[in-house]
């Protein structure tokens, strides 16, 4: 069966208007995904529970639930699960310092429960990325692209209590 011109035409927009509306100024951020590692192969295995260290930031490069392939855990999030199931963060994106618009989870599964997602450095603040990156022999975050900021929560404690209010006058 062929397809007429008007037929064609009506599904390149139908497929253009799909493709469009999936997409987001924010893109992904915030959307669940899993924590990965390098497999030493080139490829990628999960992080589990068992392998997190508490009050640490995460990030993950090569996560395929996250458009950039950035996943990232914040430092005050729980461990919850089995120690040998893979972890869990959200995902993320490189950004700019002071940037207060572009780390907005626009993503309708994202949560701000545990705050909400800023600008900040969670590999290395850009002084030792930079004096790292400019050594012989520079390791691979160091690539095309090294950053050290990515939209993240717990840039505070969730849980920490506003004392201002309670400040005298």
């Amino acid at each position: 069966m062929r397809l007429g011109r008007s037929s064609r035409w009506m599904g390149a927009v139908a497929l253009l208007a799909v493709v469009s509306s999936g997409c987001s100024e924010s893109g992904d951020i915030g959307f669940p995904c899993v924590l990965v590692r390098s497999d030493g192969d080139g490829g990628v295995v999960p992080i589990t529970n068992g392998e997190l260290q508490p009050n640490t930031d995460i990030v993950s490069f090569g996560s395929f639930e996250c458009e950039d392939f950035t996943c990232v855990r914040h430092r005050y999030a729980q461990i919850v699960g089995e120690p040998n199931a893979p972890a869990n963060g959200v995902c993320s994106r490189d950004c700019t310092a002071g940037d207060t618009r572009g780390c907005v989870a626009l993503h309708p599964e994202a949560s701000e429960d545990d705050g909400p997602f800023t600008c900040r450095s969670l590999v290395l603040d850009e002084e030792t990325l930079t004096l790292l990156c400019s050594q012989p022999n520079p390791p691979p975050i160091c690539g095309s692209t090294a950053q050290s900021n990515y939209c993240a929560q717990g840039a505070t404690r969730p849980d920490a209590k506003d004392l201002s209010a309670d400040a005298g006058t």
